[in-house]
This record gives structure tokens, sequence and C-alpha cells, in this order.
């Protein structure tokens, strides 16, 4: 066994990747529970909804890599890249609910109206002209192999 070989038996990369990914979904419930707490104060329920929305769509994406036998299409990842876009935006529009003497709070608004503009170009090149994941390659290149055997023969 390695230097790390004990940890590497009881957690796998697969494993902690989906103990990642479960982190970040508990995450999510528990602020999407927080926003269902906050709905009678507009901007802090509005920030909270935005953070749960904006948290589950990137475990979702980070969750396909490992979870099921294939990870999302291109399409699949932008489409949830503009739900996550739609949940910065949330979260900016939330801003005033941010207690402005920490200075992290005030970084993180400007940082998601940044990502609410940035990712909405980058999921519909997704979604429009789809580039080919690597697993679709593989796929496409094994298809062909097989066909140019049978043609061979």
């Amino acid at each position: 066994m390695g230097r790390h070989g004990r940890t590497d038996v009881i957690f796998s990369g697969v494993v902690k990747h989906r103990l990642v990914v479960g982190i970040g979904a508990l995450g999510a419930l528990g602020m999407l529970v927080s926003a269902w707490s906050h709905r009678g104060d507009g901007e802090s329920g509005l920030l909270w909804l935005g953070m749960g929305v904006f948290t589950a769509s990137a475990t979702i994406i980070v969750g396909s890599l490992s979870i099921g036998p294939r990870p999302l299409r291109s399409f699949g990842v932008g489409a949830w890249l503009l739900v996550m876009a739609g949940g910065a935006l949330m979260v900016w529009l939330g801003r005033d609910a941010f207690d402005s003497t920490k200075p992290r709070y005030v970084v993180l608004p400007p940082f998601m109206l940044f990502l609410a503009i940035v990712l909405v170009p980058l999921a519909l090149w997704m979604m429009i002209w789809r580039p080919e994941q690597n697993w679709e390659k593989e796929l496409r290149s094994e298809r062909e192999r097989d066909q140019l055997e049978r043609d061979a023969r």
C-alpha cells in the first residue's frame, strides 16, 4: 500500500466525490428550507432562495459526474448553468439582506452579478452548439470502429 493506502480503501475517489455531492445537496436543501422560513421577508427570502438554487444547480452538474452511467450532455449542463445564473441573479437582487459590515458579504453580491452575466452566454453556447463531451466521442469512435470491423468482414 502506498502512502495513503488505508484511507483510499475506505474513501475511494468515487466515494469522496459522492460525499462532496451529498454535502452540497444537504447545503442546498438547508438553504431552500431557510428561504421557506424567510418567505415573509422579501429580501432575505430571495437571498436564501438564490443561494439554494445556485448551490443545487452546481451540485447537480457536479453530481452527474459520479452518479449514473454517464454525465450530463452539453445541453443539460447548459440548462443547469442557466438555472445557476438565475440563482446568482436572485442572490444579487437580495443583496440588501447581507450584513455589509463583514468584508466577504461586500464581495459576494457583485461576484454573483458577474456570474449571472457570464454564465448565460456560456450556457447558451453549450445548449446551441452542443460541444461533444469526451464520453460521447468515445462512444462515437467505438461505434465507428465496430462498423468498420463489420464492413471489413
